[in-house]
Parts: C-alpha cells; structure tokens; sequence
C-alpha cells in the first residue's frame, strides 16, 4: 500500500474514532466526559464540526457499501465439472502458461503476467508486462502478444478473455539495481 494511501486511511479512521467516542457521550452521558462536553454544546462551531464528522461517517460507510456490491467477485481457481470429474484450474498456473508462451514466442524479456479470474462468468482478465529487445514493432508485437493470450485462454485453458492488457517497455527503461544482503 502507498504510503499517502496509509495516511489517509489512518486518519479517517482516527476521525471515526473520536466521532463515536463524540456520539457516544452526547447521546449516553458519561459523567466524566460530560463536564468536558457540556460547555462545547453552546458553541456552533462545535455544531458544525460534528456534522463534518457525521457527514464523512456517512461518506465513508456509503463507499464501502458501494465497494461491496458492485465489486467483481475473483476467484483464485476455477472449478469445471467434467465427464471424468471436476478440474480446478488454478490462478498461478494460468499466469505460468501465458508467461511460458510470451517469452518463447515474442522478442521479450522479463514478462510479468497478472491474472484475475472471475467466478460467475469462469472468464479471465489479464495484463502482461514485459520489455522488448527490438523497439522496431511494438505495436504490432503488443496486438501478436495479445491475440496469443486470447488463443492461449481460449483453446489450451478453457477459459475465454474478457480483457487482455499488454504494455511493453522497452529493455533499455529496464534498470534493475543489485540488492545487498
């Protein structure tokens, strides 16, 4: 997770905090926290402030909300029922199959494949990465890889592409640093 990303959740979820520690001791009297809070209700500043905290409370718990119901349910492996019995096809192999086939088959180096596999619909979205040795043809070397994934999902797999990305970099951006143990 991206630091900024950390800080930010970090300091929502403080908010949120005092927000119910707030709430808790306006609406249930607390007897040592209302002697500090009494004095405060008269101000309407402190008024407006709690409604700021309200209304990110109702922001935050709607995005979540909303997160779960329309994100896209991924699934590590997919199961088949066959004839024989039932195959499970798992994530890492799918990612393995179409790494082996891109660096045999193209003028690449360093292939990173990423794949998602959606349950409902047994499809597939993956995103390869990889660096080109000859800058030449990227383009039509990107739409080759492409239609290979697709081939590869479809025809040794079973599994059809919903969305198959391919960015390429090329080998010279590729500047790895030497970790020192």
């Amino acid at each position: 997770m991206r630091m900024g990303t950390k800080v930010f959740l970090i300091i929502v979820a403080l908010l949120g905090l005092i927000q119910t520690v707030w709430f808790a001791a306006l609406v249930y009297p607390i007897p040592n926290f209302t002697r500090y809070i009494l004095p405060f209700r008269e101000v309407a500043i402190i008024g407006y402030i709690g409604l700021g905290f309200a209304i990110l409370s109702a922001l935050v718990f709607l995005g979540i909300l909303l997160v779960a119901i329309f994100r896209r349910r991924t699934t590590n492996k997919l199961s088949f029922q066959t004839n024989k019995g039932q195959l499970n096809i798992d994530k890492q192999a799918v990612a393995k199959t179409i790494k082996h086939t891109v660096a045999t088959e193209y003028p690449v180096r360093d292939v990173d494949v990423n794949v998602q596999l959606a349950k409902n619909k047994q499809a597939a979205i993956s995103e390869v990465t990889a660096y080109v040795t000859d800058p030449n043809d990227m383009v039509d070397t990107s739409a080759a890889i492409k239609k290979s994934v697709q081939r590869q999902l479809k025809e040794a797999l079973g599994i059809p592409a919903k969305k198959v990305t391919v960015n390429l970099h090329l080998a010279s951006e590729n500047k790895r640093v030497a970790r020192v143990v």
